[in-house]
């Protein structure tokens, strides 16, 4: 490092080279701390996730007009599981959005956190509601409060209704299911 002071330059991937080297100027400019994430390619040939922390260090005295210090940090275990994380992530709403009925999750507190396109579709946004703040029929709103509450005691209720849509007699399954994650 010290008989070529272009090495880290030449080790940053090449496509988050300019963006590194752009950031480090600016910070040099601004006299403020330098802090970055960046791949950088080891002596091996092998690549890694590098979290820069630096700061520029005016020279008084010295030939040289500033020294940039700090250190280098390899966070490639974090932005794998980064990584994994938002694949898991896309693959669930995938599987939720084409899961082909109206399907919802609610909370422990009987609010909707999660919502699948067919079912937005029937009943519009529900995310961030409870029944109670649902425009239906009370007598309607007092059969869903039950069995969600139910099933958040731990009973699955599965159970065949008949009801009116648009003037039309519908039948539906429902199907209300505790889980719990952790």
């Amino acid at each position: 490092w010290m008989a070529d002071q272009l090495l880290w330059y030449s080790r940053i991937h090449p496509d988050d080279r300019k963006s590194a080297i752009e950031n480090e100027q600016l910070a040099i400019r601004e006299k403020r701390q330098y802090q970055t994430e960046y791949r950088f390619i080891k002596k091996d040939g092998s690549m890694i996730w590098i979290r820069d922390e630096s700061l520029n260090i005016p020279e008084k005295n010295g030939g040289r007009e500033n020294v940039v210090q700090g250190l280098l940090l390899d966070v490639t275990p974090q932005k794998q599981a980064e990584e994994e994380l938002q694949s898991n992530q896309s693959l669930l709403t995938a599987v939720i959005e084409n899961i082909p009925f109206d399907f919802w999750v609610n909370d422990q507190n009987d609010r909707y956190i999660l919502q699948n396109s067919v079912s937005r579709e029937l009943a519009g946004n529900l995310i961030g509601k409870t029944v109670d703040d649902l425009e239906i029929p009370d007598e309607i709103r007092k059969i869903y409060k039950d069995k969600h509450l139910r099933a958040l005691k731990g009973e699955t209720i599965r159970e065949e209704v008949e009801f009116l849509r648009n003037g039309e007699k519908v039948f539906a399954l429902n199907i209300h299911v505790p889980f719990w994650h952790h």
